[in-house]
C-alpha cells in the first residue's frame, strides 16, 4: 500500500512539474501615435486605421484619437494585442495599418515577449 501512495504522488508530481514547463506564454503589444500624426491622417482624409498582426484584426480606431504619451497596453481606447507565444519567450510577428480605403499606410516586424508590453509608436 505504501508503494502505490509512494508511486501516486511521484506520479502526480511529475505531471504537475511538466505541465508548468509546458504552460504556453503570453506577450503584448500597444500601437499608438501622437498628435502631429493624428493632424497629418485627417489631413489626408484618412478617418479610420485598422490594426493587423500575423494578419489578424486586433484592433481600429478613429484617425483623430491620439495619445499624448505611451499608453499601457490594455488601457482604454488603446490598440493592444495580447498574442499566445506558445512555449516561445519572444516571437516576431509582421503588423500593418490600414486605412478605411485600403492602403497600408505603416508595416513591419515586431518582437514580443513573454510577460511584457512591448510599445510601437507609429511616426511621420
Amino acid at each position: 500500500m505504501k508503494k502505490v501512495k509512494l508511486f501516486l504522488v511521484v506520479i502526480i508530481g511529475i505531471a504537475i512539474f511538466s505541465n508548468s514547463c509546458t504552460k504556453e506564454k503570453e506577450g503584448s503589444v500597444v500601437f499608438w501615435y501622437g498628435q502631429n500624426v493624428s493632424e497629418l491622417l485627417v489631413a489626408n482624409n484618412i478617418t479610420t486605421l485598422k490594426f493587423y498582426v500575423a494578419n489578424d484584426l486586433v484592433g481600429s480606431t478613429s484617425a483623430d484619437v491620439y495619445w499624448t504619451s505611451k499608453p499601457d497596453c490594455g488601457s482604454n481606447a488603446s490598440i493592444t494585442a495580447t498574442i499566445n507565444l506558445g512555449k516561445n519567450k519572444t516571437q516576431a510577428y509582421n503588423f500593418e495599418v490600414i486605412d478605411q480605403n485600403g492602403n497600408v499606410l505603416w508595416e513591419g516586424t515586431i518582437n514580443v515577449n513573454s510577460n511584457e508590453c512591448q510599445s510601437y509608436e507609429l511616426q511621420e
